[in-house]
Order: C-alpha cells, then sequence, then structure tokens
C-alpha cells in the first residue's frame, strides 16, 4: 500500500498536471539543445581524427632540389624515422567553365598501389590513373560540376593548356573541402606531369616519425636531426613543412562552431530550470497551509523537502527519458550534414558513454538544484506562521514602507496600486520571474548579437579589401608591361601591382620551417610588397603608422599575425626567412585585416632588395 505522502505527491501531479507537464516540456527542450549538440561534438571530433590519420599524415614534409629512391630508402632507416616517401606538387588552373578558371593542386604520386604518408581512399574509376588523365577528390566533382570520363582543360606553370581525362575519384579527408578552398584537388603520376610540359623530377621528401607523433617538441628535435643530415648529404632544402599534429586543416573551426552551439543549448537548459524553479515556487505558495497541516500532525522538514524533491526528479526524469533520444537522433542528423561539409566519412554514430551521462545529470540535478531554495524556504515554515498568514509579509522588501509611500501619492488608480502590493508580495517568486525574463532576453539578444556581430565582421572583411580582382602570375612579369594590359581593359577603373613571396616565422637552427600542411595553406605566412600610395587596402590601424615613402626594413604586420608573433608591437623587430635567408625587419604598425592570412607588407623597394 502506498504511503499517505507519495499519495499527495500522485494527487499533486494530478492537480498541477498542466504546471507540470509545461516542467517536462521545459527541461526536455533544454536537454535536446545540449543533447544535439553534445552528440554532435563527440562524433565529430571522433570522426574527423578518425578520418585524418587514416590518411598517415606527414610529420614534416622537405622541399629539396631532387628526391630519389635511394635518398627515400635511406631516409627511411634514420633513427626516429617511422616512413618516408617521395611525392611533388604542380600548382595548376583547371577550366571550371569556358573561360572560368578554377585553382587547382595536382599531388603527383609516384606509385598509387604503395602509398604509405598521406593516402587516399579509391572511389570509382581507374587505380592508378593512366597517363594524360587525373584522379579528382570526390568533393571537387562537386565544385566544378564534373562527373568520372569527363575532360576538363588544365593549365600548368608552363603556360600550355592541355585537355586531361578525370579517370576516377578518390576521397582524401587530410584537405581542406574543395568548396570551402574553391581549389580542386588532383592526383596524377610523373609520366602525367611530364605529358603536362612539366618537370618530372620529385623534389617533396615526406617522413613520418616514431615516437610520440603526435608531439610537437619530439618531432621538430627529429626534423632537426633529419635536416642537418640531408645537408652533409649535399641536398639543398627550401623549405621545411610541419602541419599542427593529428589536426585536420579545418578542426580548430569545427570545434569553435560547435561550442558556440553547445553554449546556446547550456542556455536553454539553464532557462528551462529557472521556469521550473518559478512554477514550484507558484505551486509551494498554493501548498503553505497543506504543509502546515502536515507539520502539525508530525511531518519533519525533511520528510516534506525529500517529497517535493522527489517530484522535481521525476519530473526530471521524464524529460530526459523525452529529450534525450530526441536530442541524440538531432545529433547523429547534425553530424551527417557537418560530414558532408567537412568532406569526412562517418564510420560510426556511437555516441560515448560521458554524453549519456552528463544529460542525464543535467537532466535532473539541475531542477534539483534550482529547486533547492524554494523548497528549503517553504518547509522551514512553522505552524505559528502558517495559521497567521493572511497574504502580505511585512518582511518583503520593507512593505510597510511602501506602501505607506504608495498611500500618500494621489491620484493614481487604486487598481495599479493593489497590482504593486501583489508584486512585492512574495519576493522570492518576484525574484524567480525577474530571472526568467531577464535569461530568456538575455539569450535572446545574445543570439542576435552572434548573427549581427558575423554579418558585420564579413562587412569588414569586403570593405578591407577595395578591388575586386586580385590576379596572380605563374611567374614574375614586367610591371609596366601588366599594368599597361589590365588597365586597357574596358571597366577597369584602377590597378595597382604588388609583389609576393613565402616566407618563414620558425627557424629550426639554420632551417627554414612554416607550420602549415602540405598543400602549402593553413598557417602560411607571406611577404608582401604595396606602394605607399596604396588605395585598395583599406584595414583598420590599430597600433604605430602605415608605411611611408621612405621606409626600408620597414613593415606593418596584420593582427593575424599574433598567431605566430605572440605579444608583437610596433617598435618590435621580427626575423623573417624568404628564399632561405633572414631578413631583420622594424615592426613600425599593425592593421586589423580579416579573413586573410598572417601577412607581412613591405615597401616595393624593401621587397627588391
Amino acid at each position: 500500500m502506498i504511503s499517505p505522502r507519495w499519495q499527495k505527491m500522485l494527487r499533486d501531479l494530478r492537480i498541477a498536471q498542466g504546471r507540470v507537464l509545461m516542467m517536462v516540456i521545459a527541461i526536455a527542450v533544454g536537454i535536446f539543445g545540449v543533447g544535439s549538440m553534445l552528440s554532435a561534438y563527440a562524433i565529430l571530433t571522433g570522426e574527423l581524427n578518425r578520418n585524418y590519420l587514416s590518411t598517415n599524415p606527414a610529420s614534416a614534409s622537405f622541399e629539396l632540389d631532387k628526391v630519389d629512391d635511394s635518398l627515400v630508402d635511406s631516409v627511411r632507416v634514420r633513427p626516429g624515422i617511422a616512413n618516408a616517401e617521395v611525392g611533388s606538387i604542380v600548382i595548376a588552373r583547371i577550366e571550371k567553365k569556358k573561360d572560368e578558371w578554377l585553382p587547382l593542386l595536382l599531388f603527383v604520386v609516384r606509385d598509387f598501389n604503395n602509398m604509405r604518408i598521406n593516402t587516399v581512399k579509391h572511389e570509382s574509376g581507374a587505380w592508378p590513373p593512366p597517363k594524360g588523365s587525373m584522379l579528382l577528390e570526390r568533393n571537387a566533382l562537386k565544385v566544378i560540376n564534373a562527373k568520372v570520363g569527363d575532360v576538363y582543360g588544365v593549365k600548368t606553370p608552363s603556360g600550355q593548356k592541355h585537355e586531361v581525362r578525370i579517370s576516377g575519384s578518390v576521397h582524401d579527408p587530410g584537405v581542406a573541402p574543395s568548396w570551402q578552398e574553391q581549389t580542386a584537388y588532383g592526383y596524377i603520376t610523373p609520366s602525367t606531369v611530364s605529358w603536362l610540359g612539366e618537370n618530372s623530377t620529385l623534389h617533396i621528401l615526406k617522413v613520418t616519425i616514431k615516437d610520440q607523433p603526435l608531439n610537437m617538441m619530439a618531432i621538430d628535435h627529429t626534423v632537426k636531426d633529419l635536416a642537418g643530415w640531408l645537408k652533409q648529404k649535399g641536398h639543398v632544402i627550401e623549405e621545411i613543412r610541419i602541419p599542427p599534429p593529428g589536426r585536420h586543416p579545418h578542426q580548430h573551426l569545427m570545434e569553435t562552431v560547435l561550442m558556440m552551439l553547445i553554449i546556446f543549448g547550456l542556455m536553454a537548459l539553464v532557462l528551462s530550470a529557472i521556469l521550473t524553479a518559478t512554477m514550484v515556487r507558484g505551486l509551494l505558495a498554493q501548498q503553505v497551509r497543506q504543509i502546515g497541516i502536515m507539520k502539525a500532525i508530525g511531518a519533519r522538514s525533511r520528510q516534506i523537502a525529500g517529497q517535493y524533491l522527489m517530484l522535481i526528479a521525476l519530473v526530471g526524469a521524464t524529460a530526459v527519458i523525452l529529450g534525450l533520444p530526441l536530442g541524440i537522433a538531432a545529433g547523429r542528423g547534425f553530424s551527417r550534414m557537418m560530414a558532408q561539409l567537412l568532406n569526412i566519412r562517418l564510420y560510426s554514430e556511437g555516441v560515448t558513454v560521458w554524453v549519456y551521462v552528463v544529460l542525464i545529470l543535467a537532466g535532473i540535478l539541475v531542477p534539483l538544484i534550482v529547486g533547492l531554495g524554494p523548497i528549503f524556504r517553504a518547509t522551514q515554515i512553522t505552524v505559528r506562521e502558517v495559521l497567521n498568514d493572511y497574504g502580505v509579509s511585512r518582511k518583503a522588501f520593507d512593505s510597510r514602507r511602501l506602501f505607506t509611500l504608495l498611500g500618500k501619492i494621489r491620484g493614481i488608480d487604486r487598481t495599479l496600486v493593489l497590482a504593486i502590493r501583489n508584486t512585492f508580495r512574495r519576493r522570492g517568486r518576484l525574484l524567480l520571474t525577474l530571472g526568467l525574463l531577464a535569461a530568456a532576453g538575455g539569450m535572446f539578444i545574445t543570439s542576435l548579437n552572434v548573427k549581427t556581430a558575423w554579418e558585420h565582421y564579413l562587412q569588414d572583411a569586403i570593405t578591407n579589401h577595395g578591388y575586386d580582382l586580385e590576379i596572380r602570375f605563374n611567374r614574375p612579369e614586367p610591371q609596366q608591361k601588366a599594368l599597361a594590359i589590365v588597365a586597357n581593359v574596358p571597366g577597369v577603373k584602377k590597378v595597382e601591382s604588388w609583389s609576393m613571396a613565402p616566407a618563414a616565422v620558425d627557424r629550426l637552427g639554420s632551417f627554414a620551417v612554416v607550420r602549415t600542411y602540405p598543400d602549402g595553406g593553413h598557417g602560411g605566412f607571406t611577404i608582401r610588397s604595396v606602394s605607399p600610395e596604396n588605395n585598395m587596402l583599406k584595414s583598420q590601424l590599430l597600433e604605430g603608422r602605415r608605411l611611408q615613402q621612405d621606409d626600408t626594413n620597414a613593415t606593418v604586420l596584420n593582427h593575424m599575425s599574433n598567431a605566430v608573433f605572440p605579444n608583437v608591437k610596433a617598435g618590435d623587430s621580427i626575423t623573417l626567412l624568404v628564399n632561405g635567408k633572414p631578413v631583420a625587419l622594424r615592426v613600425v604598425g599593425i592593421v586589423r585585416e580579416l579573413l586573410t592570412p598572417p601577412t607581412a607588407y613591405v615597401s616595393q623597394y624593401t621587397f627588391a632588395k
């Protein structure tokens, strides 16, 4: 037989079923929001790592004058080296439509059937690609709207246009999605490189290390040792590329977006908890006399509090049962959508145990915690206070002074005075109501602020670049000739000439090191020349001054350079490695430049020197 107090709890559930249902829905919505984002975070971080690490990404890539099989065999037996492989990269363009070209990065593979480092997975078509054809990354097929068997025009630095057949497709989770970078990725053999009119000599040595392959210090130590050995053997090291170990190029971006969504989910959960506390407070206010009667017949405060806490726990558990499966299902759906955007394959949609534990605890403990205050205060009331309860508490915001002041004001409708008096009748309920409205308003304003801030960010990025088109030549061209050709094109209002070159910011001994991925993007550093009269870069000056006509060995950094030069400020000196040579520059200013990689701007004279 059920004891009387539990019978009372069940009766309370029946009587206040509308209020209880609202509490269940509110908590379930919070659990749904947090659960969907937490499960997506757990799935995507695990699968992104799994996809990226399955390619056996290179710990470092050495750009040398020449790499042959004998050198690769010698490197493989070096101390600390797990594996080594030769490769190359050709920067080209592919004709997406008539006279519409897209950057094309061609990865040259010596032996497709024995790939060891930066591997790709064959999806369709020929394997390996025949001479005069290429495999295209599956995401790039969508970008150029192509299919296996199509023929596209391809131009390499030699300037010749060749008709290249897409003989198959591959999946390469080691590169950023083509649609994000607006770059197509192709995979060809050395014989195809010769057919395209380029030098087929392979010049990139890729290595992985044995011990602590995800430790940057261990990688640096092994790479420095190998670089010294290569130099002793007479090889010229143009550049060393060391990517962030074990991290996909866009992993940081994905984690940032998911974390922001998780925060919004937590805000929804807090909002639902405050709503629950408000409703519990209202329910307890209606049952003050019942609490007094239970105490009069011998009930203890602890027993009464336990009864109401059990009621909240039951509401929370019901909300978890409703919200958790829906949240997990939504998280899996969101993961599938993000997997397409990130160009990864979901091998498993399983959610780790810690996600379930966090959601169950959040759905039950959060409402219990916020309900402790109202329950504690309500159950501490004495029988005498219940018998003397006539509505207005004299302790509520010093109500005697407030009501006296209201009574002295003339010309106010008595109904309004009564409404104000009732507003301050229950101080705790008033605070909870204000907290609920404040949390809801804060969440709404936060979402609007994030939306508006992102739109302003994109608009500022467009405004900073006061030009419509940037043309990059495959090789240096005479400045006056190029300017004259472009200036004579109908519709061109203004044209400026810039020069640019890759630069390294780290050094291992005397070797240039770039903290970037094998494709040369995501983390590279660039040095650019601009004229002092430049009107096309409208970046905001944060510190110092802009470049002047007579500046020599001076540079202006964009604010993204803080990632590689922490705490740099105007007046400091920095050293870059350009074409293997150290270049000392004095920082005269720092500008805010959005959606642009780390860049050092110098005068045309300094760049030429």
